[in-house]
């Protein structure tokens, strides 16, 4: 049995974690032009024009019903209280959250200034850790929006950046204890003193006056201000130096309260213009000045008093040293975006400095000899350090590593906060793919690679190196492709071990083919058949594993209907078609920009939706019967019927509206989420609507038992 096939067959059973959703008022209805047309492949007629009969909102609509928080929704390793009502129009007001797992994507975290607790800040709240076996010893559930986050040297309090103020949290009971108007316009960076009496923020318009503010953390007065548009703002560890890098792309140093006197730093010409700074940090005395850059790899360091840059390094321990005014040996940069930058970096002694890297390395560099000390795979590219600690933080968007400084051993790992998967949005990967479904009986859900068990309130993962397709459908194994070894595998739930494996025969001509990511897969219902797309769309009998069609189309989403009777297939930005699996005859197109879409349970009904507006065609007649003002975000998942097909549910960054077939009006919108909703899904029964988010949870809806 091929190696990687056999992972899938490891089961890990972990806890999971599980807030309350406010309905507010929704965009109301509106008559937007729309065509869709029949295809006759051999000769072409015009697409007819439509004219769709929609809900018309009165002049002044009525509000939406508003339905009441629940308090008593459950978190980790608890069972989900069973609905006993099916959603429909009748009850949809009595929605409200009754289960929410995982403990939230991370936004910050802080080492105390006395070494004995570690604060983490995620989107549920904020999760306190013993620095000696680092293990949990309090949490503080409150929900955090997103926003630019920073904690004092003390952990004890938590300011948050966002919407144009900042607001002081009171980091162990969750209180609100100050709120700062301090910018009309974007919030970017804020950062504590080492002592903690001051908090620097930055904001606002470029070239703006005020673009930095000072604060006195003892009565929040602002001490002064200055045109700094910083993106990351830092401290030497004796308090006296502060750095910033500036949405100009250079990096301005100053000695705190002089900032008359800051000199500034840019990269060398010979780096090209793609070339940027992405992180600063400063020795503990402030008298020598790094910076990590952007697109090109590289380490750079200045001298504070002279301001002349006294070493670079790149990332493959390339080094050129500056003399006379003359670069003596060129830095050997790989160019690209993404993982070719260095986000964070920290001294750990006066003559070394560490830094991670987009490639999920951590690199810790002597500038006086001028060499590699170390590197090791971490995976994380934030970095928390305090002078003089035994131990450095790396941290990502859902875990933690504690790494031993004096031999760079990972000597605990902490997580998994997120029980949501959660794609790191960088310049390869702007928007999030993760699939979605229960299982035939509705007790088991699979999101991600992760499947949770919503009788027991338990999660199961599975291995991270499958690309978990969806269950079987007879419930009793899960699907998945293995990409090294081209094959699909059907695994047991019950005792993990692999049933079936099929081999996929590559296409014609096409000796290394395989399929590169679980956004370019997935299979028909029945399981007869499977579709991938690349270059095209290429269709796989199952039963055999052997290829049998190409459809020249390009498709960024692939969708069968519940039956099996539609493909569709989308570009994304111009052109979606349905295609009938009976004969591979598309049967329909729509020629705008497509976000997402879905079938109704019994075939009749299609729902597509952009920025601006959704519509649900029925597929027979060709007719549109739902047209709306609305929204979506990208994503396979995006919208959703009920299986009665009287709702849609439709996500966005917004939040989860829910809409009425029939009329096209919206009756609810359930904000719970504190970032973008990728995912939807109806329970097979209709008792549960259940969502993914980048706020690093996984909630579920549903009517409450009274």
């Amino acid at each position: 049995m091929h190696k990687e096939i056999g992972l899938i067959s490891t089961f890990l059973f972990l806890l999971a974690a599980c807030g309350t959703a406010t309905p507010q008022a929704l965009p109301t209805a509106t008559s937007i032009a729309s065509t869709i047309a029949p295809i006759n492949t051999l000769s072409p007629t015009p697409i007819p024009s439509i004219t769709p009969t929609i809900y018309t909102p009165p002049p002044t609509p009525t509000p939406v019903p508003t339905n009441a928080a629940n308090p008593d929704f459950v978190r980790d390793n608890t069972p989900v209280p069973q609905p006993v009502e099916i959603i429909s129009p009748d009850n949809v007001d009595k929605i409200v959250e009754l289960a929410r797992w995982g403990n939230g994507f991370i936004y910050t975290l802080r080492l105390s200034k006395d070494g004995s607790r570690v604060a983490v800040a995620t989107s549920q709240g904020v999760f306190f850790y013993e620095t000696g076996n680092y293990t949990l010893s309090g949490v503080t559930w409150f929900d955090l929006d997103d926003g630019e986050y920073a904690f004092s040297p003390s952990t004890k309090q938590l300011a948050r950046g966002g919407g144009g103020e900042v607001t002081i949290y009171d980091s162990e009971t969750g209180e609100v204890l100050q709120t700062i108007p301090a910018f009309e316009h974007e919030f970017i960076a804020l950062a504590y003193s080492p002592n903690g009496a001051l908090l620097f923020t930055s904001g606002g318009d470029i070239n703006q006056p005020d673009a930095t503010k000072v604060w006195d953390t003892s009565n929040w007065a602002l001490l002064e201000f200055f045109p700094l548009n910083a993106r990351a703002i830092t401290f030497s560890s004796d308090g006296s130096t502060a750095a910033a890098v500036g949405l100009n792309n250079e990096i301005t140093a100053w000695k705190v309260g002089r900032y008359e006197n800051s000199i500034q730093f840019k990269l060398p010409d010979l780096f090209g213009e793609y070339a940027e700074f992405s992180s600063v940090g400063l020795s503990s005395d402030g008298e020598v000045v790094v910076a990590g850059t952007g697109n090109y790899m590289g380490l750079y360091g200045w001298d504070f008093s002279s301001g002349e840059l006294i070493f670079g390094i790149d990332v493959d321990a390339v080094f050129f040293s500056i003399g006379g005014g003359k670069l003596t040996k060129p830095m050997e940069f790989s160019e690209g975006p993404g993982p070719f930058t260095v986000p964070a970096v920290a001294f750990i002694s006066e003559e070394e400095v560490a830094i991670t890297t987009g490639l999920g390395k951590l690199l810790v560099w002597n500038i006086k000899t001028e060499k590699l000390v170390q590197d090791v795979s971490v995976g994380k590219p934030g970095l928390a350090y305090l002078t003089g600690a035994e131990h450095l933080l790396a941290w990502g968007e859902s875990a933690f590593e504690v790494i031993q400084v004096s031999d760079l051993r990972i000597v605990h790992w902490v997580g998994d906060f997120s029980h949501s998967p959660v794609v790191y949005k960088n310049y390869f990967s702007e928007d999030p793919y993760t699939r979605m479904n229960f299982s035939p009986g509705g007790h088991l859900l699979l999101y991600g690679s992760d499947i949770y068990d919503l009788n027991a309130g338990k999660m199961i993962l599975t291995s991270p190196m499958e690309m978990l397709l969806r269950f079987a459908e007879d419930g009793n194994s899960v699907i998945a492709y293995s990409r090294s070894d081209r094959a699909i595998t059907y695994t047991s739930l019950s005792d993990g071990k692999t049933i079936q494996v099929i081999p996929i025969t590559e296409p014609p001509g096409e000796e290394f083919w395989t399929v590169d990511s679980i956004d370019n897969i997935i299979l028909s219902p029945q399981e007869d058949l499977m579709a991938t797309f690349d270059e095209r769309v290429r269709i796989w009998d199952l039963g055999s594993g052997a290829f049998i069609e190409p459809i020249d189309e390009y498709a960024e989403f692939l969708k069968f209907s519940p039956r099996g009777k539609y493909l569709a297939i989308s570009s994304g930005v111009g052109r979606t078609a349905i295609y009938a699996t009976e004969n591979w005859e598309p049967v329909l197109q729509y020629d705008n920009f497509v976000y997402g879409f879905a079938f109704s349970k019994d075939e009749e009904l299609l729902a597509i939706g952009n920025r601006k507006e959704i519509f649900v065609w029925e597929i027979d007649s060709q007719e549109i019967v739902f047209q709306t003002q609305g929204n979506i975000d990208w994503g396979l998942d995006t919208l959703a019927f009920s299986p009665d097909a009287r709702l849609l549910a439709s996500v966005s960054w917004s939040g989860i509206t829910l809409w009425d077939v029939q009329t096209a009006a919206p009756f609810l919108q359930l904000h719970g989420h504190t970032n973008t909703v990728n995912n939807i899904a109806f329970s097979p029964d209709g008792r549960y609507l259940v969502s993914g988010s980048q706020d690093g949870t996984v909630r579920l809806w549903g009517i409450k038992r009274e």
